[in-house]
């Protein structure tokens, strides 16, 4: 029997223990948790106050991005409208090519043919001899001027396709700048 009353102290110190000790412990875990939750609350908090700026300045690049894109579409537009004027202009310049190697043929062919002296001795008054003459000079005259407006539409048709291929080239250098951003 004399066991008995320290095995109820030994049980009393055993619940009272189990009592206050073992939810102060929960407890204390509890305010831990708190603390870690109110901690990562702020880091939470933090991290979007410094991601915010870096989300509007990608909002920021993807609407000039997307600005580049519509600015290169229409460029890409208006690439195509110029190589179908150019190759037209091709097109245009074999038809003329062929009254120009005609005009060429006749030039030619006439300043041999219609020499001065040659209708000095011909014709027997000097109206005849002006008036062939004014013909020859309209004939030559209009000759000239087809080949020199051919040369000049070859001249600009050229530049077009000069500038046509360094639009392309630049729109080339935009397309990979574009795709990198």
């Amino acid at each position: 029997m004399k066991k008995l009353p320290y095995f109820a102290v030994f049980l009393f110190f055993v619940v009272a223990f189990a009592f206050f000790a073992i939810p102060k412990a929960a407890s204390d875990e509890l305010d831990d948790l708190n603390n870690e939750l109110a901690e990562l609350t702020k880091a939470l908090e933090m991290s979007k106050a410094a991601t915010a700026p870096l989300e509007s300045q990608l909002k920021a690049m993807q609407t000039q991005i997307d600005n580049i894109k519509a600015r290169v579409f229409v460029i890409e537009a208006d690439v195509a409208v110029k190589k179908k004027e150019i190759d037209s202009g091709y097109k245009a310049l074999a038809k003329q090519q062929q009254v120009l190697y005609q005009a060429i043929n006749d030039f030619y062919i006439d300043s041999y043919k219609h020499s001065p002296l040659l209708v000095f001795l011909s014709v027997d008054n000097a109206s005849e001899v002006t008036q062939l003459l004014a013909y020859q000079k309209a004939a030559t005259d209009r000759d000239k001027a087809i080949i020199a407006n051919i040369v000049l539409s070859l001249t600009d048709l050229e530049e077009k396709k000069l500038a046509l291929e360094d639009e392309q080239q630049r729109l080339s250098v935009i397309k990979v700048d574009l795709d990198k951003q």
